[in-house]
């Protein structure tokens, strides 16, 4: 199931692939560029979704304790526009 999330993540990532921001906007303008980009986000979104039950996680939890432990690391105060990692804050 990794594997298969991190080939459905890449078949994302190749509709950006080697364009700038003006030419994603175009090629996104495109109902079947957009359609597409939404079909490999929709599966690797069953794939995760399919991991994460296969290993008994509960999404939403982990996604709130992730939220958490991010607010910590980064408080808002340091680091609101600040791309620095989270040890040098």
């Amino acid at each position: 199931m990794a594997v298969a999330i991190t080939i459905e993540a890449s078949e994302i990532l190749e509709h950006f692939l080697w364009k700038n921001n003006d030419e994603i906007s175009k090629y996104l303008s495109n109902k079947k560029n957009k359609e597409e980009v939404a079909d490999e986000i929709a599966d690797t979104l069953s794939f995760i979704l399919e991991l994460a039950d296969n290993l008994g996680i509960d999404i939403e939890k982990a996604m709130e304790n992730k939220s958490r432990k991010n607010a910590k690391k980064y408080p808002i105060s340091k680091s609101r526009g600040n791309a620095t990692k989270y040890t040098k804050l």
